[in-house]
C-alpha cells in the first residue's frame, strides 16, 4: 500500500460538453459535494433441484445497475451551474421551461438528442518516489473511471431558501438516469490537484 487507504474526498464528475461548459465541469471539481458510484447486482430466480435434488440455488437472470445517479452541488452566486444543468434537463422536451408567450404545449424530443455519456473519476494521491512533500501533494492519479452510458438528468432538485440561514451555503441535487455503466482501471491519466479538492 504505497498510498494508504482510499479517500472518499478525491473524485471528479465530468458531464458532456454538449450541454455543460468546461468552466462548469471545472467548477464541479471543487463544488460537487457528494456523489456515489451506484450499486451493481444480479437479478435472480430460485431454482430447486436443477442439478442436485434438494439444493436451491439463485440463478442470475439479469444485471441491475442501481439508479438514479445523483450529485449534490454547492451553487455558485451567478447560478451558472444550476442554469446549465437545468438547460440539459430542459433539452428532453419542447417547452420544458414554460413560456406563456411562445406556447406551453410540451413535446418530448428524440432520445438520441439528449442522452449522452458522462463520467465519474475516482482519484488518489500519486504514488511518487519523490522526497518533496509538496511535489507529491500536487498530483492526483485516476485509479478508476466510471462511464455512464446514455445518461441524462431526470430531476433537478429543489433550491431551499431561508432568510435565517445567513451563514449557510446554497445546495441542490441533480439526479441522472442511464442505461448501464462501464468501469475502467487501465491507461488512466495523471492530473494536477485542484487546490480546493481536499
Amino acid at each position: 500500500m504505497d498510498r494508504g487507504p482510499s479517500k472518499p474526498t478525491l473524485f471528479s464528475v465530468r458531464l458532456p460538453n454538449t450541454y455543460i461548459s468546461r468552466q462548469t465541469n471545472d467548477y464541479l471539481d471543487f463544488f460537487c459535494q457528494t456523489t456515489a458510484i451506484p450499486e451493481i447486482r444480479h437479478n435472480s430466480i430460485k431454482l430447486a433441484g436443477h442439478e442436485n435434488m434438494g439444493i436451491v440455488r439463485d440463478q442470475p437472470t439479469a444485471i441491475i445497475y442501481a439508479k438514479p445517479f445523483t450529485i449534490d452541488v454547492i451553487a455558485d452566486a451567478e447560478m451558472e451551474t444550476y442554469r446549465e444543468l437545468r438547460e440539459w434537463f430542459d433539452a428532453t422536451a419542447l417547452n420544458a421551461n414554460q413560456a406563456v408567450m411562445t406556447g406551453r404545449t410540451q413535446k418530448m424530443k428524440y432520445y438520441s438528442t439528449y442522452a449522452k455519456n458522462m463520467e465519474l473519476i475516482k482519484l488518489e494521491q500519486a504514488a511518487s518516489q519523490s522526497d518533496n512533500q509538496s511535489e507529491r501533494d500536487d498530483k492526483l492519479e485516476e485509479t478508476m473511471r466510471v462511464t455512464f452510458i446514455n445518461a441524462y438528468p431526470i430531476g433537478v432538485g429543489r433550491i431551499g431558501l431561508d432568510s435565517a440561514a445567513a451563514d449557510s451555503i446554497l445546495k441542490f441535487q441533480v439526479s441522472f438516469t442511464y442505461e448501464s455503466y462501464t468501469v475502467s482501471y487501465d491507461g488512466l491519466d495523471s492530473q494536477r490537484v485542484p487546490s480546493g479538492l481536499f
